[in-house]
C-alpha cells in the first residue's frame, strides 16, 4: 500500500520542482499515463525503480528506497547540448539531499538522500537526453 504513495509523493515533488523552475512549461510524462512528445521543444519522462531491502525486520515494519530517474529530451536543433543540461540542472536543483516530499493526504513523508544526480548528454536518434537520478527512502511500519 505505501508504494502507491511513495509513487504519489515523487511525482508530486516533480511538479513542485518544474513549477519552481525557470522552465515551469517543461511538459512531463507521468507513469502510466499517455502522453505525446512535442515535435520541437524539450520535455521530462520519470522512470520509477523502487529497490527496497527485504527481511530487514522482525516485524511488517518496511524500508522503502530507489531511484526516480528523470530523462530531459530535446529535439535535437543543431544548437549543441548546453541549453538542455541547464533545463535539467535547473529543475533537479530541487531535489537536495533532505528535502522531504509527501503525497496529498500525507500518508508518507519520502527523504531525497543525496542530492540529484545530473549525467551526461545522450543522443539518440535526433533527439538529446540527459538522465538524472534522485535517491529516496521511507520507513514505513
Amino acid at each position: 500500500m505505501n508504494e502507491r504513495y511513495v509513487l504519489e509523493a515523487l511525482q508530486k515533488g516533480v511538479t513542485q520542482a518544474v513549477q519552481n523552475s525557470d522552465y515551469d512549461t517543461t511538459p512531463v510524462k507521468y507513469l502510466g499515463r499517455v502522453f505525446t512528445p512535442p515535435d520541437q521543444g524539450h520535455w521530462l519522462e520519470l522512470i520509477y525503480i523502487p529497490n527496497n531491502p527485504t527481511n530487514e525486520f522482525w516485524d511488517t515494519s518496511k524500508t522503502y528506497r530507489g531511484v526516480l530517474r528523470l530523462l530531459f529530451f530535446e529535439i535535437a536543433n543543431n544548437e549543441g547540448s548546453y541549453g538542455l543540461l541547464e533545463k535539467a540542472e535547473n529543475i533537479s536543483n530541487y531535489f537536495t539531499k533532505g528535502v522531504k516530499l509527501s503525497d496529498e493526504s500525507e500518508n508518507v513523508i519520502v527523504n531525497i538522500t543525496e542530492n540529484a544526480n545530473v549525467m551526461n548528454v545522450l543522443e539518440e536518434d535526433s533527439k538529446l537526453l540527459v538522465p538524472v537520478s534522485i535517491r529516496y527512502s521511507f520507513f514505513g511500519a
